[in-house]
């Protein structure tokens, strides 16, 4: 089975693994930050596109996210509207073994053809949320000069007269004390 993708597409493309004996290695991302060197270079091979990154690639088993569910992880890991995932429910749902999600990145930006062998089928093709771009009016900005700050000066501190009184009786007591 052949996939044709047209050039700058957005979408992820989701494919499911039916022979994992012959299926390609499983990576993630969060793999990848482990041990950059992490990366299945059979899926350029196994899609018959040599121009395939696959660090732009995901392959990991459905049961791995079995608590979060595919939906949700590709809601929080790929920005999928639900409503767009509600379109794809039942055949996401529906997945058991191996998944592979191909980004945008594994792609690249010119037209592609993928060429699936027997055990690899297309799941779904999702487009993220697009990013809100719209102009939006900025608030005013009081452009005046704001006045000059005055340094800050500490006030001058004069000793008060009782403690000149109390330091004087001291050093008199001290004075009488030595035998003065």
């Amino acid at each position: 089975m052949n996939l044709s993708i047209p050039a700058h597409d957005t979408r992820i493309h989701i494919f499911a693994v039916s022979d994992t004996d012959t299926g390609p290695e499983r990576q993630t991302f969060l793999s990848r930050l482990e041990d950059p060197s992490a990366v299945d270079t059979t899926l350029p091979m196994l899609f018959d596109h040599p121009a395939l990154d696959p660090t732009g690639a995901e392959v990991f088993a459905v049961a791995d996210i079995a608590g979060m569910g595919l939906r949700s992880y590709l809601q929080e890991a790929y920005d999928i509207a639900p409503e767009v995932l509600a379109q794809s429910k039942a055949r996401l749902d529906g997945l058991g073994g191996d998944v592979i999600i191909l980004t945008p990145r594994a792609l690249g930006r010119a037209e592609v053809t993928l060429h699936m062998p027997a055990h690899i089928r297309h799941i779904a093709s999702l487009a993220p949320i697009p990013a809100d771009t719209a102009p939006r009016e900025m608030p005013e900005v009081d452009l005046t000069p704001a006045a000059p700050k005055t340094p800050f000066v500490p006030p001058r501190r004069t000793p008060q007269p009782w403690v000149i009184i109390v330091v004087a009786v001291i050093l008199l007591l001290i004075w009488l004390g030595q035998g003065g």
